[in-house]
Order: structure tokens, then sequence, then C-alpha cells
């Protein structure tokens, strides 16, 4: 009899672990991995409908971008890019620059009304925050990337210049935010932007190169 009322004792204690469990941490978890499926499906990919793995801090879809922004921000990605002779040339997507803009002005209200509080109250503030946004804003607008059958350059704000051959590519990782890491066999990193005109042609591209010069 002790042995049964034990038994019982445990199995109770089980049932209302579970029903608390349900209760209250199911909801999280089928959040979670609804919102985990709904990244997936609506991530941007390449021209032939291959997702980009994703960084280690992505994946767990913790400060990730939001995915109405990254809809609206991928706007015009499949506009035709700027073609040379030889080369193509990226640019921001209209979507990516509206939505800078967007938040600019977002953070620009915040500010203002959470002036003292917020914020603080100091003659740096408007300075600091009107340079922060024009750095953003420049960033994201005057943005330029460019590739041939050798490899890729990137040109941003201040002329800020990074160029990779397609010969070292060795990985392409998504932060889930704004920029794809491409990584060379050494280790080194080129950050590109996600919303440009023609990105998704640009990834396509970029991984037949890298399977053609594959080095493991």
């Amino acid at each position: 009899m002790a042995a049964l009322a034990i038994i019982l004792v445990i199995g109770a204690a089980l049932l209302a672990v579970s029903v608390f469990a349900a209760m209250f941490i199911g909801p999280y978890v089928i959040a979670w991995f609804l919102g985990r499926k709904l990244r997936d499906v609506t991530s941007q990919k390449d021209s032939k409908g291959r997702s980009v793995q994703m960084t280690a801090l992505g994946r767990t879809g913790y400060a990730n971008l939001p995915v109405s922004v990254g809809f609206v921000a991928g706007l015009g990605t499949d506009a035709t890019p700027q073609q040379t002779t030889n080369t193509l040339i990226l640019r921001p997507t209209w979507g990516v620059r509206m939505t800078s803009l967007v938040f600019s002005a977002l953070l620009i209200y915040i500010a203002y009304v959470g002036y003292g509080e917020l914020v603080p109250a100091s003659p740096y503030t408007w300075p600091v925050i009107g340079l922060v946004l024009v750095y953003g804003v420049l960033s994201t607008w005057i943005y330029e990337l460019r590739y041939d059958r050798d490899g890729f350059v990137t040109t941003g704000f201040l002329r800020t210049r990074k160029e990779m051959q397609w010969r070292d590519l060795a990985q392409i990782t998504d932060n889930g935010h704004y920029l794809y890491a491409f990584k060379t066999f050494d280790g080194q990193k080129v950050e590109v932007q996600k919303y440009l005109v023609g990105i998704r042609d640009f990834l396509t591209y970029a991984r037949d190169q890298m399977a053609y010069h594959d080095r493991h």
C-alpha cells in the first residue's frame, strides 16, 4: 500500500508539472516554433529558392529583423540591376531606403517626446542623434556592390572599399538582420548588405562560384 501511495503521489506531481508546462510554457514554445517557421518561409532566398545559412545568433531568432520590416526592406530586390560590359552593379532597394528614413523619423520622435527622460537633456544630445542618423541613412543609401567573373567589390559611405575573389570564398551566412557575411578560407570576412537590387541572382552566382572553387 505504501508503495502504491508513493507511485500515486509521484504520478500526481508529474501530471501537475505537465499541466503547468502545457498552460504556461507551451504557448511560448509554440510561438517560438511558429515564428521560426515564418522566418524560414519569408527569409530572403537566392534565385533558385535556397535560403542562406543563418549564424548561430540568427538561428535563435533573438534580435532578428522583424518579418514585416524585412518584407518592406526587400521590396525592389527583383528589379534589374545596372550592368556594364562585364560587371553587374547592385545598389540598395527603394524599400530599404524608405525603411531607413522611417526609422530615422521614429528615433527623432522618440527623442523629442522623451527628451530629459529617455534621452539626456544635454546640448550635445541633438548633434549626436543627428550624426548617428546621417551616418545610418548615408551608410544605407550610399552603398554599391559590383561583381564579375573574378569576384566582387563593395563600396560604402566614406568610400570604404572591400573586395573578395571567388576562388577565396568559403562560406556565406545570414546574420538575421541587414547583412550577409562572406568568409574566406583564411578567415577574412566581407559583410554585404542584404537588400540590394539583384541580390538573389548575386547569391546564386556566389554559391555557384563557391562550389566551383571548393577546396574541401
